[in-house]
């Protein structure tokens, strides 16, 4: 959809009215790049913390620190169970 979008901004003059009525096609335009650009962000954010905020990475740091001699078993069991719930 967003080909569409700028095929629509590069096939026409930028001050002539696309709608027959002002720059309501370029406010349009706009509006649709900022969402998509919006929810890009959103989406980076979303797969940043599953991925290193989740259950599985917290465990797994853990079992890092405790392979490394950093934590004990008991402090990992902790660890473990605080991520899990």
């Amino acid at each position: 959809m967003l080909l569409e979008f700028e095929q629509l901004d590069a096939h026409g003059p930028a001050d002539e009215p696309l709608d027959g009525g002002g720059s309501m096609a370029q406010r349009d335009l706009e509006d649709a790049r900022q969402r998509r650009e919006y929810d890009k962000e959103y989406t980076k954010a979303l797969i940043g913390e599953a991925g290193s905020a989740g259950a599985a990475g917290e465990i797994e740091r853990a079992k890092a620190l405790l392979d490394s001699g950093a934590i004990n078993q008991a402090e990992f069991d902790t660890l473990k169970a605080k991520a899990l719930s």
